[in-house]
């Protein structure tokens, strides 16, 4: 009798044994095709959208909130910078040859300038220097000057482009001389033989037409 139920229990145990591994095999082939297949689209309450396409929608939001944050940022701090700037240039202009003896001082310009072109910097007012609004296209020199007898202009500027095939552009203002004023365009030093710093305003390249900055 005992025999005969242990038996029994055996073809129970064998049967349960076999509706299990063939659940286990079922779940196994149903993990595996969603596997197979990627996850799903998500529903986020309207169309349906694929994942990739949601994330970058999200990148781009952030991206646009980052680019509003910085325009705030740069409008505050470049009010900021150009109020410290005029500052600065109004307390240079009340220094008597504060930029002849800069420039004189300078290792590489120094030895552009002859005698007289030290006594025509002598004149020079102020000096700005001015990136464009994406700094990598370009920027601009702006020097003011008083009244000067060798010259009629009170603002000469030299500038740099940047174009998209990568070729930098100069432009600059054409020196309006007084009769007879024209500097040499060589300087002579020692042996060596250099540019005079006012022939760098002749090197411009004309643009599209145009013969160069406004001369004012």
């Amino acid at each position: 009798m005992e025999e005969a139920e242990r038996e029994v229990g055996k073809q129970h145990v064998g049967k349960e044994m076999e509706v299990a591994e063939k659940l286990v095999r079922g779940e196994k082939l149903e993990v595996g095709a969603e596997a197979q297949q990627g996850p799903g689209p998500l529903n986020f309450g309207g169309p349906v959208v694929d994942p990739l396409e949601a994330i970058q929608w999200e990148l781009e939001a952030v991206s646009a909130q980052a680019d509003r944050a910085y325009l705030r940022l740069e409008r505050r701090f470049g009010r900021m910078h150009r109020l410290h700037l005029a500052r600065r240039s109004f307390i240079l202009q009340n220094i008597p040859g504060f930029w002849v003896t800069a420039f004189l001082n300078h290792p590489q310009l120094s030895g552009m300038i002859s005698p007289r072109g030290e006594d025509m910097l002598c004149y020079l007012m102020n000096l700005e220097v001015r990136e464009h609004r994406h700094a990598r296209t370009g920027c601009k020199f702006k020097f003011s000057f008083w009244s000067s007898p060798y010259f009629r202009n009170k603002v000469i500027v030299k500038k740099y482009e940047c174009r998209s095939s990568g070729r930098v552009v100069s432009i600059a203002s054409r020196i309006r001389w007084h009769w007879g004023q024209e500097p040499p365009t060589l300087v002579h030093r020692n042996r060596d033989t250099v540019r005079s710093f006012f022939s760098w305003f002749s090197t411009a390249q004309p643009r599209g037409g145009r013969q160069g900055c406004p001369d004012y």
